[in-house]
C-alpha cells in the first residue's frame, strides 16, 4: 500500500486541499474549526469511496479530520511494474483456491480476495475497456464468486472440472464459454454457451444468450437469457469482470 497526502492552504478559517502526490491509496487531510463540517465545502468536488472511518488528530492546535480514500485527488496511474506485483499477489492467493470453490462458503478468504480485486481495480490501465482490442481472445477463469459458474449446486458427478474457459470474438461480437466435465470419472464431454453481446462503453457489455450444450445436446437459449458484464480492469494479461447478478470474475489471457 503506498500512502500520500495533501498540503493545505487555510480558507476562511478551514483548511482545504491544495496539492495531492498521488499513490495507489490516498490520505487527504482536511481541519476545520470547532469540529463541525461546512456545508459540504470541505470535500473535493472528485467523488471518492472511503476505505476507512474518519479520525481526529492535532496538528498547530487545530483539529485534522483524515479520510482515508481509494481514489487520488487528482486520480493515480500506477506503473506497470505496480501493477504486475498487485496481479502475481492475487494470482498466488486465488491459486489453491479451486476457482473460488473453497472461498464461497469462507467470508475472510472472500474478504481478502475481494480486497486484492480491487486494489487491482484502482490501478486499471485500459479506460474504455470494450473498445480495447486486448478483450478479445481466449481467457481461462482463475477466480469466481459465482456459485453458479462453479456449479457447486449440480450433483458432483456434473460439476465442472479443470479449466473453465470464455472465448470473446470482436469482429461478430460474440461470446462462447466452455466446461468439461466428467460424469463417469473417466469419459468427458464439454458444455458450452454461445452469446452476443453489445458494447456500452466504457465498461459494459450487455449479453443476449443463443444457445447452450450439454454434451452433445443442443437447444437454443429462451429470450430472456440476458445479462450484462462489465470490465473493470483489463490489460494484456488479466480481466476483471462483474456481472448483472453482482458476482466477481478472473480471468486470465491464453
Amino acid at each position: 500500500m503506498i500512502h500520500s497526502s495533501s498540503s493545505s492552504r487555510p480558507c476562511g478559517g478551514r483548511f482545504v486541499p491544495r496539492q495531492t502526490t498521488c499513490g495507489l491509496f490516498v490520505t487527504t487531510t482536511w481541519c476545520h474549526e470547532n469540529s463541525k463540517w461546512s456545508s459540504g465545502r470541505l470535500l473535493p468536488r472528485q467523488s471518492f469511496i472511503s476505505t476507512g472511518r474518519a479520525h481526529n488528530k492535532r496538528y498547530n492546535h487545530r483539529k485534522v479530520v483524515v479520510v482515508p480514500t481509494r481514489t487520488c485527488w487528482p486520480k493515480a496511474t500506477a506503473t506497470s511494474s505496480q501493477i504486475s506485483i498487485a496481479q502475481q499477489d492475487l494470482l498466488d492467493y486465488v491459486a489453491p483456491l479451486e476457482l473460488g470453490r473453497k472461498a464461497l462458503n469462507n467470508s475472510a478468504i472472500k474478504a481478502v480476495v475481494n480486497e486484492k480485486i480491487a486494489l487491482l481495480e484502482l490501478m486499471n490501465p485500459t479506460p474504455v475497456p470494450v473498445d480495447s482490442p486486448q478483450l478479445g481472445g481466449k481467457w481461462r477463469l482463475v477466480y469466481t464468486d459465482s456459485d453458479n459458474i462453479l456449479g457447486v449446486s449440480r450433483p458432483r458427478w456434473l460439476q465442472p472440472v479443470g479449466a473453465i474457459y470464455q472465448s470473446i470474438f470482436l469482429d461478430t461480437m460474440q461470446v462462447e464459454n466452455m466446461e468439461t466435465v466428467k460424469p463417469l470419472g473417466i469419459v468427458s464431454f464439454e458444455n458450452r454457451v454461445w452469446a452476443t453481446f453489445t458494447k456500452s462503453p466504457p465498461k459494459k457489455v450487455f449479453v443476449q444468450f443463443r444457445r447452450f450444450q450439454f454434451g452433445p445436446i443442443k437447444f437454443p437459449a429462451p429470450s430472456n437469457a440476458r445479462g450484462f458484464l462489465e470490465t473493470t480492469f483489463l490489460d494484456a494479461r488479466m480481466r476483471i469482470s462483474r456481472g448483472n447478478r453482482k458476482h466477481v470474475f478472473v480471468l486470465v489471457k491464453e
